[in-house]
């Protein structure tokens, strides 16, 4: 793209680019001196160096006014802290903190800095040079209103990590809560606790304090060879959700350990399903709808859960499973199960389908038989 002003310049996607954008002409520098352009600043889509964040820095683009702030650091860029605390120290009303790639010095490092007005804090990928749990400082509790708590594939993050981030008070403000990637969690490793005693942590992690819980991601957060090795039902799958009584969607994805156990027999998945729509869940409600995220899970285990479906869920009841499994099971009618099969055109040459077991198959074209 060119814009053409006394010079001509050829703008590309990059960090520097952009930030340097406003410079192009006069105009466009009093464009952007316009703080509602600033409410809202996503650079997550490119990779920023630390000249590029002083730069930024240099034009006073943001401050109080700005309540949304993503940044994707370059992934071989180590003490983001340094580079983000001038940018967080004028965000005084900072209401939603993004951050992706590079790397802390420690979890203090970055914990101390944040804004006591954060709602929504997202992790992703972030890496932490000196990852020891002794080195966390007792603090009052800082997040106080933080309603979405997003750390994915943040290996080093810990059941120690989380507890002070949350300070193991009851957080009624939270409802999202993702752990996607977070395998030392709930003696995870190095520990490598069995699978019971694995889900009896979470569960009392989650009535302690995050019982007002809509959302829960813990894709191969249980995903460990130790739990594949042993054999029989988990009794404490049938209570797993209890506490959690407004939760609407779950994401147990990639997790080899616990899909093993919850398919072990029929029994095991129906225990699975009643700590889902158990009676102190459906109290009050006139209908229970609930999404549970099963990707990467062998078909004889999703096939086994839905034939749990026909015996547990009652008329009250609907259960979306969203999966990527082949070929696709057959679904009982009067289930109560939606399926959304997301499985990939290129291993399989078909594409993702949501049926119910009440909608017929849709007949083959000539094309597609072809």
């Amino acid at each position: 793209m060119t814009f053409q002003t006394k010079y001509s310049y050829k703008f590309c996607p990059s960090s520097s680019n952009l930030i340097f954008f406003i410079l192009l002409s006069k105009r466009f520098y009093r464009l952007s001196r316009n703080s509602s352009l600033w409410t809202r600043v996503d650079l997550s889509s490119l990779q920023i160096g630390s000249t590029e964040v002083k730069r930024f820095l240099k034009q006073n683009l943001i401050g109080s006014f700005t309540l949304d702030l993503a940044i994707r650091f370059q992934d071989d860029l180590q003490n983001i802290q340094k580079y983000l605390h001038p940018l967080l120290k004028i965000c005084t009303n900072l209401q939603r903190l993004r951050l992706f790639s590079g790397h802390a010095d420690h979890f203090m490092s970055l914990y101390e800095i944040l804004p006591l007005t954060i709602r929504h804090l997202q992790l992703t990928m972030v890496g932490i040079r000196n990852s020891d749990s002794s080195k966390l400082n007792k603090s009052p509790a800082k997040l106080v209103g933080l309603e979405h708590l997003s750390i994915v594939r943040c290996s080093w993050f810990s059941d120690a990590h989380l507890n002070h981030l949350l300070h193991s008070h009851p957080c009624r403000n939270l409802v999202h809560l993702d752990l996607g990637g977070c395998y030392r969690l709930f003696g995870g490793a190095p520990a490598y606790l069995n699978l019971g005693t694995r889900i009896g942590l979470l569960i009392r992690f989650l009535d302690k304090t995050c019982s007002h819980l809509r959302f829960l991601g813990l894709r191969s957060v249980f995903n460990c060879l130790s739990h594949v090795e042993q054999s029989g039902p988990v009794s404490t799958v049938s209570s797993m959700f209890d506490s959690t009584p407004l939760l609407e969607t779950i994401d147990l994805s990639c997790n080899s350990g616990l899909s093993h156990h919850i398919c072990y027999s029929d029994s095991s998945a129906s225990s699975f399903l009643q700590s889902l729509f158990s009676p102190s869940r459906l109290a009050g409600r006139t209908k229970s709808k609930f999404t549970l995220y099963l990707r990467d899970w062998p078909t004889a285990c999703v096939s086994r859960i839905i034939r749990a479906c026909t015996e547990t869920l009652d008329e009250r009841s609907t259960l979306t499973l969203v999966a990527n499994i082949y070929p696709e099971p057959v679904i009982p009618p009067k289930s109560h199960v939606i399926l959304v099969n997301q499985v990939s055109e290129r291993t399989t040459g078909r594409r993702a389908t949501s049926r119910t077991a009440d909608e017929p198959e849709q007949k083959k074209t000539k094309s597609q038989e072809l």
